[in-house]
């Protein structure tokens, strides 16, 4: 029996508070949790956000039958720091997990993160010269010591359920690769995966037996979790459902391609693959939802939606479906992409669902992030937050049913790492840098502290494309703004770049324009 094992009958014990309001005033059983989250999915990938290009006919109709958040963020610009947030509850930053968890990082080995492939390096192999700064100490999973929301729910008597990618963990046989580690009872499709070895059947997927020749992964993926809720429609259940999709290789079924073919004209910006792949993803979603009704489980079901991250806008290296440096999809009116901190980096859709508890149709600009959702599920099951977990996050219970406001007042975010171009013809992206939003005011900080940007102050409200840099204008509140932000750093202890001793300017070719 592992250390966490152990650990989880005297959870129950500490876990276990009387029931929220939701749950005291409606009487019946428990209420489950169902969390869906795509991978790479940007917010301007669907139609309930203005998308006129994909079809997203499920995902539209369950924004009408829920609450939808147009200010919603994903806690890092990243696939693993935002997937840990959720399990955790804390930022990125607090848990030292500040890139995706790839095979080749080292642990907290300042450098070690692989730059996008590209092969430029000192004599010895170790650093790229380009740089002027090393990325941060990373982790490569969540701690064995927090307690996740799956322990929390589990140690409540829920039955719970991973199924989809879960992308911590060095290899197969490590243990952070492992849902199971982490409160869940059934692991399906997790591991260390960042994106699925193969969308149709045989998957190439440890934890995933292969199915029929040409099964489509998220089409089976949809059925082991419509399987699950029905072995387990008379108890409480929590599933979390990780999509692969939209992640890279980006392929799909002919005949969803040819659909969009169809509708391709000069002005388009979204590639007919991409665009399936998205439309693969909503059915599965119309799927889910329409089994929650007809069981009848929809009214004492919480249904979250949302996404890792920002959309990956190009195809960088090429394969044997897509040609390199091939649009994918688009993220105007926001801008950057996957990867940067600014808003297409970070802002995603986000639904809420729970009929006679969330109104319908119903539209929230409140700023809220991923790892608000581990307090928020808590307060809506009854299940006590651990006083020794510290969450960071802020429970949207009081919002989502009563509109009240939140009680903090700023969003961080801290990316410690040179992102690299979607485009590869170009180098860099982006530089290392943390944000703040504040308000309707947002503060970029570069930790490169040399040059013309190292900070970027915008008003959201009027220009959520960022294009009016406006330090210059309001000094004093870029001030308040920078002092907050960096106070928050030192508060969650991150870890930050470092010097780069090999760095040579003459290999620095600079960065990307980020308007596309």
């Amino acid at each position: 029996m592992s250390k966490r094992k152990m650990m989880k009958p005297v959870l129950f014990l500490i876990l276990i508070a009387p029931f929220a309001l939701f749950a005291k005033e409606a009487q019946h059983e428990k209420l489950n949790v169902i969390f869906m989250i795509a991978d790479d999915l940007g917010w301007m990938d669907v139609g309930f956000n203005g998308n006129k290009f994909v079809e997203t006919p499920n995902l539209d109709k369950l924004a009408s039958e829920g609450m939808v958040f147009t200010n919603g963020y994903a806690s890092g610009p990243l696939c693993s720091p935002t997937r840990a947030a959720f399990h955790t509850g804390k930022s990125p930053a607090t848990m030292g997990i500040n890139v995706p968890v790839t095979k080749g990082l080292k642990g907290k080995t300042p450098g070690a993160y692989p730059m996008g492939g590209d092969k430029l390096k000192t004599k010895v192999g170790q650093r790229d010269i380009r740089h002027r700064l090393l990325p941060a100490y990373t982790n490569t999973g969540i701690d064995p010591q927090e307690v996740t929301i799956a322990d929390c729910l589990q140690s409540a008597d829920y039955v719970t359920a991973s199924i989809g990618k879960w992308h911590m963990g060095l290899s197969h046989s490590d243990p952070k690769a492992d849902p199971r580690e982490y409160g869940y009872d059934i692991n399906i499709a997790g591991g260390d995966y960042h994106g699925p070895p193969s969308w149709f059947s045989p998957y190439r997927i440890h934890s995933l037996k292969n199915g029929p020749k040409g099964e489509h992964l998220t089409e089976r993926l949809t059925r082991e979790a419509i399987n699950f809720m029905e072995e387990n429609k008379d108890k409480p259940f929590f599933l979390y459902l990780p999509y692969y999709q939209v992640h890279s290789p980006h392929g799909a079924r002919e005949e969803y391609i040819k659909k969009f073919d169809h509708k391709q004209t000069p002005d388009s910006k979204m590639n007919s693959i991409y665009a399936a792949m998205v439309m693969h993803l909503d059915e599965s979603v119309g799927l889910i939802n329409d089994y929650l009704k007809k069981s009848g489980l929809d009214k004492n079901t919480l249904l979250i939606f949302s996404s890792d991250n920002g959309p990956l806008v190009y195809q960088r290296a090429g394969n044997q479906v897509l040609p390199r440096n091939t649009r994918l999809t688009f993220a105007e009116p926001l801008r950057g992409w996957k990867g940067s901190v600014y808003e297409a980096g970070t802002r995603v859709p986000y639904i809420f669902k729970l009929p006679g508890v969330i109104p319908a149709n119903s539209i929230s600009q409140t700023p809220i992030i991923t790892h608000d959702l581990y307090a928020t599920i808590c307060e809506f099951t009854g299940v006590a937050v651990p006083e020794e977990q510290k969450v960071e996050g802020e429970s949207l219970f009081p919002l989502l049913t009563q509109s009240k406001a939140l009680q903090r007042t700023s969003l961080f975010w801290h990316n410690p790492k040179y992102s690299w171009s979607l485009n590869s013809d170009i180098l860099w992206a982006d530089r290392p840098a943390c944000a703040i939003r504040k308000g309707k005011y947002k503060l970029i900080y570069y930790f490169e502290r040399k040059g013309e940007r190292t900070l970027e102050l915008y008003d959201l409200d009027n220009d959520q494309g960022e294009t009016k840099n406006l330090v210059s204008d309001l000094p004093e509140k870029a001030l308040e703004l920078e002092t907050e932000l960096l106070a928050w750093l030192d508060q969650t202890q991150a870890w930050k770049p470092i010097d780069n001793p090999d760095y040579d300017a003459k290999y620095d070719s600079g960065y990307i324009p980020k308007r596309h």
